[in-house]
C-alpha cells in the first residue's frame, strides 16, 4: 500500500473512534486473562498427567475442563488478532465443548441455532427420530 492511499480524514476518524479505543482496553485485559489462563493451563495439564500416572486414566471433569479452557482460549486469540468481534468469557458465557470448525463467530452459531430450533420446531415429531453422525455408539 502507498502512503499517498491514507485519506488524512479517515486517519483523524480512525484514531478518534471511541470502539477502537475501547478495543484497546478489552484486548490489554484478554492478554492479561490469557497471561493468567497459561498458568491455570498448566497446572490442569501436571494433574492430568499426574492421574494419569497413577489411576490409569485422566480425570474426565479436569479433561473437560481443559477442554471448555482451551477452547475459551481460542476464542480470546480470536479476538485478539481482530478475527472475531465477539468478545470471549467474562462477557459471554463460558464455552462448553470442543471448537467448532467451519469457521464463523459464535453469534453467527447462535443465529444458526436459533434458526434450526424454529425449523424443528415446526417439523414435528420427525425431527426426534435422528441418528447421530457416529451411529449413535460413543463407547
Amino acid at each position: 500500500m502507498k502512503a499517498d492511499e491514507f485519506d488524512p480524514d479517515e486517519i483523524r476518524e480512525h484514531v478518534k473512534s471511541r470502539a477502537t479505543w475501547l478495543r484497546l482496553v478489552y484486548m490489554i485485559i484478554f492478554l492479561f486473562f490469557a497471561w493468567v489462563a497459561t498458568f491455570v493451563f498448566g497446572v490442569v495439564i501436571l494433574v492430568l498427567f499426574l492421574w494419569q500416572l497413577f489411576a490409569g486414566q485422566p480425570n474426565a471433569q479436569l479433561r473437560a475442563f481443559g477442554d471448555n479452557l482451551s477452547t475459551w482460549g481460542y476464542q480470546v486469540l480470536r479476538f485478539l488478532s481482530f478475527n472475531s468481534e465477539d468478545l470471549p468469557f467474562p462477557f459471554d458465557a463460558w464455552p462448553s465443548g470442543s471448537v467448532k470448525t467451519g469457521g464463523g463467530t459464535s453469534r453467527s452459531r447462535k443465529k444458526a441455532s436459533k434458526k434450526k430450533k424454529t425449523a424443528s420446531s415446526t417439523s414435528g415429531a420427525a425431527s426426534g427420530s435422528r441418528s447421530t453422525p457416529s451411529g449413535g455408539d460413543d463407547r
